[in-house]
């Protein structure tokens, strides 16, 4: 399905241009999940981080920021990517796969990527 380019809210920014990517079936080795929480206190980062590999079908990812280091071909004619960091607002999925998961919190931490200015543009 082909990415689309919308504008919409986010918690740091309002009117941001968002990168839609869709996929009929998406599977991930290696997944970490950071959750950002800001209160008056400062910042809690929430990790989760699955044990096996994760599976969503029909998933619609909402993404302001992404980096993709590596692709690859594989045998059955998908494209495989390595070493990808989004920058996701929101995830839909008709249904997904996350059987046993690590589940840690840090007062304070960061994330990256961080978001683009409007100075440097968005990358799909």
């Amino acid at each position: 399905m082909p990415p689309a380019m919308t504008i919409r809210d986010t918690t740091l920014q309002k009117e941001s241009p968002i990168l839609e990517l869709k996929f009929k079936q998406l599977s991930i080795e290696g997944l970490l999940i950071k959750k950002i929480i800001y209160h008056t206190e400062g910042i809690v980062t929430i990790d989760i981080t699955p044990k096996d590999a994760v599976s969503f079908d029909n998933v619609s990812l909402n993404v302001t920021n992404s980096f993709l280091s590596e692709n690859y071909h594989l045998a059955n004619g998908n494209i495989g990517l390595k070493n990808v960091k989004l920058m996701v607002h929101s995830v839909t999925t008709e249904s997904s796969f996350l059987r046993k998961f690590n589940l840690s919190y840090d007062d304070g931490g960061q994330v990256e990527p961080y978001p683009k200015s409007e100075q440097e543009p968005l990358q799909p």
